[in-house]
């Protein structure tokens, strides 16, 4: 029994304990509102005394504003007295800018016949100029015409020299292949003619760059180096044609693929030496 009576009185003591704390945060709150209110309170009064300050502000700006007004309008009344003492000025400039305008039409009028006169002159020279670029155009247009005819003719001549070469190195494999069958040494005589007609065109540039004219083409470097890339072709199709199939671990080496590069750079490096002049 005393247990429980001792038990008892301490949670008495412990309710009164929380109560005496909720006291305590009750009356915290309500301090702490207390201050909020004061700070709004603040604030209210501040705002009404900036709103106070930029009134007087406004006030002042309106107040300096119908001052700047009126000593624009003074500036204005000025502006237009001084304004009507320039029309006057320039009324009097204009009336002798007409005198001097008459005097200097008549200055004029005398120039414009004499300057009639002189265009008539010039005219004259200049139809007598292109009368002369006409004869020179139409000469130029007869050159130009004479040296296509020259380039048409020298490419079909060199077209069936070409032909004429292919035709020969047809009939050259064909009995190269009919008195020999080993054919690997047709190709070998094909790669070697096209190392040297590579060489010979090389010494027909160097020679034809010190010795040929200006304006003059380097046709026969480029005859020697389409038959090199016509050559190189020629011994690259006989080897593709030829090579032993059977052979398990046959294949195309590096030599095979060169040859098939060296073809359409001789041929443009033909095309373009037909196209290329020489200058100074």
């Amino acid at each position: 029994m005393l247990d429980l009576l001792w038990l008892y009185v301490m949670l008495d003591l412990l309710w009164l304990y929380v109560m005496l704390d909720l006291l305590w945060l009750y009356v915290m709150l309500d301090l702490l509102w207390l201050y909020v209110m004061l700070d709004l309170l603040w604030l209210y009064v501040m705002i009404d005394l900036l709103w106070l300050y930029v009134m007087l502000d406004l006030l002042w700006l309106y107040v300096m504003l119908d001052l700047l007004w009126l000593y624009v309008m003074l500036d204005l009344l000025w502006l237009y007295v001084m304004l009507d003492l320039l029309w006057l000025y320039v009324m009097l400039d204009l009336l002798w800018l007409y005198v001097m305008i008459d005097l200097l039409w008549l200055y004029v009028m005398i120039d414009l016949l004499w300057l009639y006169v002189m265009l008539d002159l010039l005219w004259l020279y200049v139809m007598l100029d292109l009368l002369w670029l006409y004869v020179m155009l139409d000469l130029l247009w007869l050159y130009v015409m004479l040296d296509l005819l020259w380039l048409y003719v020298m490419l079909d001549l060199l077209w069936l020299y070409v032909m004429l070469d292919l035709l020969w190195l047809y009939v050259m494999i064909d009995l190269l292949c009919l008195l020999s069958s080993d054919w690997i040494q047709a190709v070998q005589a094909l790669m070697v003619l096209s190392v040297l007609f590579c060489l010979f065109s090389l010494v027909f540039f160097m020679c034809q760059l010190f010795t040929l004219v200006k304006g003059g083409r380097f046709f026969f470097t480029a005859v020697f180096q389409i038959l090199a890339s016509l050559f190189v072709m020629c011994g690259a199709i006989i080897y593709t044609v030829m090579r032993p199939d059977g052979e398990e671990d046959a294949a195309f080496g590096f030599a095979y693929i060169l040859a098939w590069v060296s073809f359409p750079l001789c041929l443009v490096s033909g095309l373009i030496y037909i196209v290329l002049r020489k200058r100074e």
